[in-house]
């Protein structure tokens, strides 16, 4: 009996022995015994062509922030527009009803030169005005004025010894 078994040109020789041992293992003797010794490995071949790139993964934690930048350079010099008034009087005739702040029943409209709607008013009142608690902690500016606000019309003319306007 005659077999024909396919072996190709470039076959490995353990293709050839597992092609060998499926068609004559009938025989009684395993192709390994026929084979005799095995011998060393060969050298690694060559890398094969990269693969598909796979799914993207998971996006991972936010990092660290990092360092605050340098301070920029400073603006150019700018000037306010500061007006000072001292020891400015103000008489029990000059309080007005008004109802501008809740609690401040009265309003007195005190002119000074140069004042804008825009300025920022800061009235230090007497100590002892203060502490009688008779007049507001705010003020507002007009123009050619500002705006002192008081819970009833004081008993007698007020002396206010600095208004300043910025």
């Amino acid at each position: 009996m005659q077999y024909i078994l396919p072996i190709y040109r470039h076959a490995r020789w353990y293709d050839v022995f597992t092609l060998i041992d499926e068609n004559f293992s009938h025989l009684g003797q395993d192709v390994e015994d026929l084979a005799g010794v095995v011998g060393p490995t060969g050298a690694t071949g060559p890398p094969g062509p990269m693969g598909a790139t796979g799914p993207a993964g998971a996006t991972g934690p936010t990092g660290a922030t990092g360092l605050t930048g340098a301070p920029g350079p400073q603006g150019p010099v700018g000037t306010v527009d500061k007006i000072t008034v001292t020891n400015l009087t103000v008489s029990t005739s000059a309080w007005a009803a008004n109802t501008t702040y809740s609690g401040f029943g009265f309003r007195a409209s005190v002119a000074i030169t140069g004042a804008t709607a825009n300025h920022f008013p800061i009235v230090a009142y007497h100590p002892t005005n203060v502490l009688t608690g008779n007049f507001a902690p705010i003020a507002d500016s007009y123009a050619g004025g500002v705006y002192l606000y008081a819970k009833t019309v004081p008993a007698a003319t007020v002396t206010i010894p600095a208004i300043v306007l910025l």
